[in-house]
Protein backbone atom coordinates (compact mmCIF):
# COMPACT_ATOMS: atom_id res chain seq x y z
CA UNK A 1 0.00 0.00 0.00
CA UNK A 2 1.57 3.67 -1.33
CA UNK A 3 0.44 5.73 1.94
CA UNK A 4 0.02 9.57 -0.08
CA UNK A 5 2.00 12.20 1.73
CA UNK A 6 1.18 15.70 2.24
CA UNK A 7 3.51 18.41 1.24
CA UNK A 8 5.78 18.99 4.01
CA UNK A 9 6.38 22.83 5.12
CA UNK A 10 8.99 24.09 7.58
CA UNK A 11 7.13 24.45 11.19
CA UNK A 12 8.74 27.34 13.03
CA UNK A 13 8.05 28.76 16.73
CA UNK A 14 6.40 31.93 17.09
CA UNK A 15 8.75 34.74 17.70
CA UNK A 16 7.69 37.42 19.91
CA UNK A 17 8.52 41.15 20.07
CA UNK A 18 9.46 43.75 22.83
CA UNK A 19 6.46 45.54 22.18
CA UNK A 20 3.80 42.28 22.02
CA UNK A 21 5.72 41.18 25.34
CA UNK A 22 5.05 44.57 26.65
CA UNK A 23 1.53 44.52 25.71
CA UNK A 24 1.31 40.88 26.86
CA UNK A 25 2.30 42.59 30.53
CA UNK A 26 0.00 45.53 29.93
CA UNK A 27 -2.85 43.59 29.34
CA UNK A 28 -2.45 41.29 32.07
CA UNK A 29 -1.59 37.91 30.17
CA UNK A 30 1.81 38.06 31.82
CA UNK A 31 3.18 39.34 35.66
CA UNK A 32 5.92 39.97 36.90
CA UNK A 33 5.77 36.79 39.25
CA UNK A 34 5.48 35.09 35.54
CA UNK A 35 9.82 35.43 35.78
CA UNK A 36 9.80 35.76 31.84
CA UNK A 37 12.54 36.93 29.51
CA UNK A 38 12.38 37.31 25.61
CA UNK A 39 15.82 36.04 24.46
CA UNK A 40 15.70 35.98 20.43
CA UNK A 41 12.15 35.97 20.33
CA UNK A 42 11.36 33.28 22.55
CA UNK A 43 9.87 33.67 26.06
CA UNK A 44 11.93 31.48 28.57
CA UNK A 45 10.45 31.23 31.95
CA UNK A 46 13.05 31.16 34.46
CA UNK A 47 12.94 29.82 37.93
CA UNK A 48 12.19 32.92 40.83
CA UNK A 49 15.38 33.79 42.69
CA UNK A 50 16.24 32.27 46.15
CA UNK A 51 17.83 34.18 49.22
CA UNK A 52 20.78 33.38 48.29
CA UNK A 53 20.81 34.79 44.87
CA UNK A 54 19.04 37.77 45.94
CA UNK A 55 21.50 38.46 49.03
CA UNK A 56 24.43 38.09 46.73
CA UNK A 57 23.00 40.25 43.37
CA UNK A 58 21.82 43.01 46.18
CA UNK A 59 25.49 42.81 47.32
CA UNK A 60 27.28 42.82 44.13
CA UNK A 61 25.30 45.98 43.28
CA UNK A 62 25.48 48.25 46.28
CA UNK A 63 29.26 47.33 46.21
CA UNK A 64 29.74 48.18 42.60
CA UNK A 65 27.13 51.89 43.05
CA UNK A 66 29.43 52.52 46.21
CA UNK A 67 32.82 52.30 44.60
CA UNK A 68 31.01 53.96 41.39
CA UNK A 69 29.23 57.08 43.45
CA UNK A 70 27.67 59.38 41.44
CA UNK A 71 28.97 59.26 38.21
CA UNK A 72 28.02 58.84 34.77
CA UNK A 73 27.00 55.89 34.84
CA UNK A 74 23.72 53.78 35.51
CA UNK A 75 23.01 50.53 37.29
CA UNK A 76 20.52 48.56 36.57
CA UNK A 77 19.25 45.08 38.72
CA UNK A 78 17.12 42.62 37.45
CA UNK A 79 15.67 44.48 34.61
CA UNK A 80 15.53 43.70 31.09
CA UNK A 81 18.30 45.23 29.27
CA UNK A 82 16.73 46.16 25.66
CA UNK A 83 19.38 44.42 23.46
CA UNK A 84 17.05 44.10 20.00
CA UNK A 85 13.40 44.33 19.09
CA UNK A 86 13.65 40.48 20.10
CA UNK A 87 15.97 40.30 22.89
CA UNK A 88 15.24 41.82 26.28
CA UNK A 89 17.39 39.62 28.69
CA UNK A 90 17.11 40.49 32.52
CA UNK A 91 21.15 40.46 33.66
CA UNK A 92 21.28 40.33 37.90
CA UNK A 93 23.76 43.69 37.25
CA UNK A 94 24.56 45.87 34.65
CA UNK A 95 26.15 49.01 33.78
CA UNK A 96 25.78 51.50 31.01
CA UNK A 97 26.63 54.85 30.68
CA UNK A 98 24.14 56.92 32.13
CA UNK A 99 23.19 59.18 28.89
CA UNK A 100 21.97 56.06 27.25
CA UNK A 101 18.15 55.74 27.43
CA UNK A 102 17.12 52.05 28.25
CA UNK A 103 14.66 52.63 24.83
CA UNK A 104 17.68 53.53 22.50
CA UNK A 105 20.64 50.68 24.29
CA UNK A 106 22.01 48.52 22.24
CA UNK A 107 24.48 45.75 23.81
CA UNK A 108 27.38 47.50 22.85
CA UNK A 109 26.10 50.09 25.55
CA UNK A 110 26.43 47.48 28.23
CA UNK A 111 29.83 48.15 29.52
CA UNK A 112 29.28 44.74 32.07
CA UNK A 113 26.64 42.16 32.45
CA UNK A 114 26.72 40.36 35.72
CA UNK A 115 24.85 36.86 36.58
CA UNK A 116 24.44 35.61 39.58
CA UNK A 117 24.43 31.61 39.17
CA UNK A 118 22.71 29.44 42.12
CA UNK A 119 20.31 27.27 39.86
CA UNK A 120 20.80 29.05 36.59
CA UNK A 121 24.67 28.00 35.95
CA UNK A 122 23.71 26.03 32.79
CA UNK A 123 21.76 28.77 31.50
CA UNK A 124 24.10 31.60 32.33
CA UNK A 125 26.65 30.06 30.36
CA UNK A 126 24.61 28.43 27.64
CA UNK A 127 21.98 30.68 26.18
CA UNK A 128 22.88 34.03 27.73
CA UNK A 129 26.63 33.77 27.19
CA UNK A 130 26.22 33.67 23.74
CA UNK A 131 23.06 36.39 23.67
CA UNK A 132 25.22 38.35 25.22
CA UNK A 133 28.41 37.82 23.10
CA UNK A 134 26.01 38.31 19.31
CA UNK A 135 24.81 41.44 20.88
CA UNK A 136 28.33 43.19 21.83
CA UNK A 137 28.04 43.36 25.34
CA UNK A 138 31.42 44.14 26.47
CA UNK A 139 32.17 42.40 29.43
CA UNK A 140 30.07 39.96 30.93
CA UNK A 141 30.43 37.91 34.10
CA UNK A 142 28.80 34.37 35.72
CA UNK A 143 29.55 34.63 39.52
CA UNK A 144 28.98 30.68 40.43
CA UNK A 145 28.32 31.06 44.62
CA UNK A 146 27.61 27.31 44.51
CA UNK A 147 31.54 26.22 43.55
CA UNK A 148 32.54 29.98 44.71
CA UNK A 149 33.71 30.49 40.76
CA UNK A 150 33.99 33.58 38.82
CA UNK A 151 33.68 33.06 34.90
CA UNK A 152 35.11 36.15 33.24
CA UNK A 153 33.71 36.90 29.08
CA UNK A 154 35.15 39.78 27.35
CA UNK A 155 36.49 41.33 23.88
CA UNK A 156 33.16 40.32 21.64
CA UNK A 157 33.91 39.92 18.47
CA UNK A 158 31.75 38.14 15.78
CA UNK A 159 29.08 36.56 17.94
CA UNK A 160 31.81 35.06 20.12
CA UNK A 161 34.01 35.99 23.17
CA UNK A 162 37.76 36.34 22.37
CA UNK A 163 38.75 35.77 26.20
CA UNK A 164 37.27 33.47 28.60
CA UNK A 165 38.30 32.65 31.70
CA UNK A 166 37.23 31.76 35.05
CA UNK A 167 38.88 32.60 38.78
CA UNK A 168 37.93 31.85 42.34
CA UNK A 169 35.50 34.41 43.59
CA UNK A 170 38.01 35.16 46.73
CA UNK A 171 40.59 36.66 44.09
CA UNK A 172 40.19 40.81 43.34
CA UNK A 173 38.70 41.76 39.90
CA UNK A 174 38.17 44.73 38.43
CA UNK A 175 36.28 44.77 34.99
CA UNK A 176 37.69 45.89 31.72
CA UNK A 177 35.75 49.15 31.90
CA UNK A 178 36.36 50.22 35.33
CA UNK A 179 39.64 49.62 36.34
CA UNK A 180 39.35 50.94 39.63
CA UNK A 181 36.10 49.18 40.78
CA UNK A 182 38.00 46.31 42.47
CA UNK A 183 35.41 43.76 43.99
CA UNK A 184 36.01 41.27 46.24
CA UNK A 185 33.28 38.63 44.97
CA UNK A 186 33.98 36.05 47.60
CA UNK A 187 33.12 38.94 50.70
CA UNK A 188 29.57 39.55 48.96
CA UNK A 189 28.17 35.98 48.16
CA UNK A 190 25.97 34.51 50.48
CA UNK A 191 26.22 31.01 50.38
CA UNK A 192 23.07 28.74 50.23
CA UNK A 193 22.17 26.56 52.99
CA UNK A 194 23.11 23.19 53.56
Amino acid sequence: MNIQRPASFDIQPRKWTVAEVRALYEQGFLKKEDHVQLIEGVLYQIPGEGIPHFETRTRIANEIVLQLGRGPYFVATNGPAFLSNISAPEPDVYILPAAVSLEDMTGTDVLLAIEVAHTSLGFDLGMKRDVYASHGIQEYWVVNIVDQTLHIFTDPKDGDWGVEREQDVHTPVAPQAFPDLVLSLGDLISLPAE
